[in-house]
């Protein structure tokens, strides 16, 4: 179990903490208990009678005792904030960073340029995630800073798909011969290779289905995939802040889950 390091910094937040008769209690009683094993552990180790099988059972009780003391005095929203202080503060020095080199002269660097490139990449995703299918494979840009990428149209096949995803694409309209088999696809007719084409353009008017793949062995033809052509990049935005708060949410949900650890 690691140690949590002790934060120093000054809280003037002088606002009275109010306790119901169940927490409490719960409070008395965990200090007791706090305090009757401390007094144990001492008695135990002055008298030189410690052995290794009641050391290890005081410190799991202790650890227990403590956590319930912890959970009555929420320590749990105190971490997710000095979390969510750190993670802005780090961000922060980040964007300072790039400020002063671009004071001191300094171009942008190729690290940031791959940066910036893989959230271009990562919003693209996050439309297909959010939005469409939910996987686009191939992304990349051509010599003309063209954005591409290859959305597959199966149901449940791909890692981000979800029962969300699948049930967003019945009510968008889409037609199956049965939605809910994974690895559904759209039956190739007139009517959802025209859906298809709308939900390329719900992402930009600028977005461009350049071919959509049919897949025409089998009783029933079906749309494979669709291949998408993007000029222009800023409709990715708000796709880019919903992938780094999801990625936020999940570094947040690590860091709680390493302390806890």
């Amino acid at each position: 179990m690691k140690e949590r390091p002790l934060d120093f910094d000054f809280n003037d937040d002088d606002t009275l903490v109010e306790f119901d008769d169940t927490q409490r209690a719960k409070l008395e009683k965990g200090a007791k208990e706090l305090q009757q094993t401390a007094g144990m552990l001492m008695y135990l180790v002055k008298s030189g009678k410690l052995g290794v099988g009641t050391r290890d059972s005081i410190a799991s009780i202790l650890d227990h005792q403590v956590q319930d003391v912890c959970n009555v005095l929420d320590y749990d929203t105190y971490l997710k904030k000095s979390q969510a202080k750190t993670l802005r503060e780090i961000q922060e020095v980040n964007v300072e960073n790039r400020i002063l080199r671009q004071q001191l002269g300094e171009k942008v660097s190729l690290e940031d340029c791959r940066e910036r490139l893989k959230l271009v990449n990562d919003g693209f995703l996050q439309w297909a995630k959010t939005e469409g299918f939910g996987w686009i494979s191939d992304r990349g840009t051509d010599d003309w800073g063209t954005l591409k990428g290859t959305m597959r149209t199966e149901l449940g096949r791909w890692r981000r798909s979800d029962d969300a995803a699948r049930q967003k694409m019945i009510e968008f309209g889409f037609e199956f011969d049965d939605p809910n088999e994974d690895g559904a696809k759209p039956i190739a007719n007139e009517k959802n290779i025209e859906l298809l084409k709308k939900l390329v353009h719900s992402l930009s008017p600028d977005a461009i289905p350049y071919e959509i793949k049919i897949n025409a062995r089998g009783s029933v033809p079906r749309i494979e995939s669709v291949d998408i052509m993007l000029h222009t990049w800023d409709c990715l935005e708000p796709y880019i802040k919903q992938h780094q708060e999801e990625e936020r949410k999940e570094m947040e949900a690590r860091m709680v889950k390493k302390m806890e650890d």
